[in-house]
């Protein structure tokens, strides 16, 4: 079948280089041949147009964040400001401490709540959040660490390529429900100087303890 009149596929919105396109038929493409889609020849490209990014300073982004929030869970959604708050009241008491980093050692919550309310922070559900979450704010978990260590790591790759865009400010991740699983008045949360001291830190030393001696089922193969 010849085709006497083909559809205009593209319209073209702008006459500068490159040119800017739309398709109008997307559905017709398939049924016509190359030199029907663009009249006389030629080849048609895409290329991804530059973007000029700008960021804030960390003071600046601290008071006025742009974030990338991840939850579980919906009514986490609406509490991406407080997580923030959580991150500046522990700027805050790093910051009256004198700290480069924070030391192998829980945190004594009423201190952090008292930088938080001098920091400006009002909100009693973020204040409460921050008291919840400051016995654990020196440790770490090993999957999250791993989590965060990609993303930064992709982060650079972005940086030195120029390629594809970076994390606007900042990203929060939340799952505070994992330290509702321990009793926050009595756990112990003394370091050992071993390898699981981030996790001690964070839940306790009887939560390390109580995976290392787990007994994994294991299938003979024949």
């Amino acid at each position: 079948d010849v085709v006497a009149n083909p559809p205009q596929l593209f319209e073209v919105l702008e006459v500068t280089g490159p040119f800017s396109m739309k398709i109008k038929l997307p559905e017709a493409i398939a049924a016509l041949e190359p030199s029907q889609i663009l009249p006389g020849g030629g080849y048609l490209t895409t290329t991804k147009q530059k973007v000029n990014m700008k960021f804030k300073s960390l003071e600046a982004s601290l008071q006025d964040p742009e974030q990338l929030f991840v939850n579980d869970v919906e009514s986490k959604i609406f509490s991406s400001n407080n997580v923030h708050l959580v991150v500046k009241a522990l700027h805050a008491y790093m910051k009256t401490k004198n700290l480069v980093e924070l030391p192998a050692a829980a945190l004594n919550a009423q201190e952090v709540v008292a930088a938080a309310k001098a920091a400006g922070i009002a909100d009693e559900d973020a204040l409460k959040l921050i008291e919840e979450l400051a016995p654990s704010m020196a440790g770490n978990v090993n999957a999250m660490a791993a989590s965060f260590g990609g993303l930064a790591s992709q982060e650079a790759l972005k940086l030195c390529s120029g390629k594809f865009t970076p994390i606007s400010q900042w990203l929060s991740m939340d799952f505070r429900e994992t330290l509702k699983t321990i009793d926050a008045a009595t756990v112990d949360r003394t370091p050992e100087g071993a390898r699981y001291d981030g996790q001690i830190l964070t839940f306790g030393r009887a939560w390390p303890v109580s995976y290392t001696h787990l007994t994994l089922p294991t299938k003979r193969i024949v």
